[in-house]
């Protein structure tokens, strides 16, 4: 029992301005790998934005998920997504 965090790669968009676009953005995969929405959470934030502010967002969004009853969460990303989360683990 973990939770699922989905981060995205970068875009010239605020995805968080437009949920059907974030969901678009990763078609079905939330759903096939975490069929409980309970379960995931999928993280967004302005593409335009620098790292290190991008960074404190998506931070945020993965320190708030529900991790499930073990506390652990899996973060899949994609892209400057994963990116991201190399720099929020090393700073």
């Amino acid at each position: 029992d973990v939770g699922y965090v989905f981060v995205h790669g970068m875009g010239e968009v605020d995805r968080c301005a437009n949920q059907a676009d974030l969901a678009a953005y990763w078609a079905d995969t939330p759903l096939i790998l975490a069929p409980n929405p309970a379960d995931r959470t999928v993280a967004c934030y302005d593409g335009r934005e620098a790292a290190e502010t991008a960074a404190v967002k998506v931070a945020q969004t993965i320190i708030d998920a529900p991790c499930g009853r073990f506390n652990k969460c899996v973060v899949i990303t994609h892209s400057f997504g994963g990116l991201l989360l190399n720099y929020i683990l090393t700073h």
